[in-house]
């Protein structure tokens, strides 16, 4: 999805949002996120069971780091 995208895979999916995206994915699922620094693109991964990571959770990056959407 492009920048403010919000999506949602299943099991083992792999999903990619631009800047301001949320990433919802399944057990094993490989979420990425493309946002620009102000220099340079940087591209932040993470895997859906690893890396403190769990299933069905919503995740955006703040910071440079993917962490669990906050409750609105």
């Amino acid at each position: 999805g492009g920048d403010g995208s919000t999506l949602t895979g299943g099991d083992r999916s792999t999903l990619t949002g631009g800047y301001g995206s949320t990433l919802t994915g399944g057990d094993e699922a490989l979420i990425s996120f493309w946002f620009y620094d102000g220099n340079k693109y940087i591209r932040v991964v993470g895997v859906i069971g690893k890396e403190r990571l769990e299933p069905n959770i919503a995740y955006v990056v703040v910071g440079g780091k993917i962490v669990a959407k906050p409750n609105e």
